[in-house]
């Protein structure tokens, strides 16, 4: 566990680099929180990722409603990552 206030994200360092997950998986807070841009909705979210609760989702995006401009970081690391792979470079 990350902090008492987010009972289910934790941080690993040996799992992303450390960036914040559900405990126990591999799932960012960050897809989830891009899975509710895409959505608007945290249900929608959640049934999109049926694997997690609604508890688990609802912890993520409350992380993420403290913690934006982490989050927003490793969304824009993600992109440039992808926008590189996708051009070969």
């Amino acid at each position: 566990m990350l902090d008492a206030r987010y009972p289910l994200i934790s941080c690993y360092q040996d799992v992303l680099n450390g960036e914040p997950v559900i405990s126990g998986t591999r799932v960012t807070v960050r897809a989830i929180v891009e899975y509710d841009r895409l959505y608007h909705d945290a249900e929608r979210t959640w049934r999109a990722m049926s694997h997690l609760t609604q508890a688990q989702v609802a912890d993520a995006l409350n992380y993420y409603s403290h913690h934006r401009d982490e989050i927003d970081a490793y969304i824009a690391a993600n992109v440039r990552a992808y926008d590189e792979g996708a051009n070969g470079q």
